[in-house]
């Protein structure tokens, strides 16, 4: 037997909130910091985003048993550790470079995002950087400038941010210095305990409305996700004309879809349903037979999917089903059984005479004779 079970997109109110997880040093998301910027700031005020710096915990991994084995994967004392991007421990990216620059990006969007949940200035951060510090389309990644303080200044100033306060913000959380103290870093701490309560596992991963990501990851099948997760009639003005859409960037800029990853009919035959929501299963994503992701309309008044009622229903039908099957397999079993035992002793039973009389009587009559006949003829 076998069993599927999807949920939607969660859409309780009119504003979704997604968090990202990612780090400095990861590559795969890139695309999507490149383009997501414009984007946000289409979106308004309408949706929250929160972003969070994947980092290890040293004490987990058993650093402070191994310091040397650790030295330059981790700051404070062994206790936040990144892997070594380039995989070489004696140059390049260093582990504990990564961390700093996730304590610098937490910074950033302290300052420059939390209070609107946008941030535009906390995007031109990340793309500057990507640019300049950590090029990936260079084939030695820039790797010198990845933790250069002049890199670092430089995308200070193209992307208008106060250098001087995020390196303040750093500081003051605790630092990524060794400390005699043991104190640690505030910022860095949460990061670890919301990772550990979220048992976050896979990078990137994107959260919306607390659903997760996974799969393929692309600034449309963001948006799409986002779009699917407000409630019916909510949606921004440019979920309509870009949901499904392949080069989403140009959509949300000119407000028209030239190339689209899914068909955009509806029951008039012009556009997609405002309510299509985006089906995740367990295992992410569900793609269909173009890559495209799946989508569906509803036009029901709860359309975040199937109702507690109707779910509640279902598991009871289900263990309705392996109870009976289960009692029905018992009364085989059972009945078997009771076959195989009268057989048994069928066998062991003394034969009847011509007459259907026992020879002798009682079949335990020559227990009684033992005294008087010798079993030995």
């Amino acid at each position: 037997m076998k069993i599927e079970m999807t949920w939607n997109i969660p859409n309780p109110d009119n504003r979704v909130e997604y968090d990202l997880w990612t780090l400095p040093s990861e590559i795969i998301s890139k695309e999507f910091h490149e383009e997501w910027r414009d984007i946000a700031i289409k979106f308004d005020k309408s949706v929250r985003f929160t972003p969070h710096q994947y980092i290890f915990d040293g004490k987990a991994v058993n650093c402070d048993d191994s310091p040397d084995r650790c030295e330059t994967l981790c700051t404070n004392n062994n206790r936040y550790c990144a892997n070594d991007p380039d995989g070489d421990r004696t140059a390049g990216i260093s582990g504990a470079d990564v961390v700093r620059e996730s304590l610098r990006r937490i910074c950033v969007w302290r300052n420059f995002g939390e209070l609107d949940g946008i941030g535009e200035k906390y995007w031109d951060y990340i793309r500057e950087f990507n640019y300049r510090c950590f090029a990936i389309y260079d084939d030695d990644y820039r790797l010198e400038f990845f933790f250069s303080p002049e890199c670092i200044n430089d995308v200070y100033e193209k992307a208008n941010i106060d250098g001087k306060m995020i390196e303040k913000c750093m500081v003051d959380s605790g630092g990524t210095d060794d400390d005699a103290n043991g104190i640690g870093n505030n910022f860095l701490d949460k990061e670890l305990a919301d990772q550990k309560e979220l048992a976050i596992v896979v990078l990137p991963t994107m959260d919306v409305n607390t659903i997760a990501l996974r799969g393929g990851f692309s600034s449309s099948i963001v948006f799409d996700a986002i779009c699917a997760g407000f409630s019916e009639g909510s949606q921004p003005v440019i979920c309509k004309p870009c949901v499904g859409c392949e080069e989403i960037a140009d959509c949300v800029a000119n407000a028209v879809c030239t190339q689209t990853t899914m068909p955009k009919n509806n029951d008039n035959g012009s556009g997609t349903e405002s309510g299509s929501a985006v089906v995740i299963d367990n295992k992410g994503i569900t793609n269909n037979d173009y890559g495209a992701v799946d989508m569906t309309a509803s036009k029901s008044e709860n359309s975040s999917g199937i109702s507690s009622t109707t779910f509640g229903i279902t598991l009871l039908f289900i263990c309705a089903v392996f109870v009976g099957v289960g009692y029905l397999h018992w009364k085989k079993t059972r009945s078997d059984m009771n076959e195989q035992v009268r057989g048994i002793l069928a066998e062991y039973m003394p034969l009847e005479g011509i007459d259907g009389n026992v020879p002798n009587g009682s079949p335990m009559d020559f227990t009684s004779q033992a005294g008087s006949n010798s079993l030995i003829s």
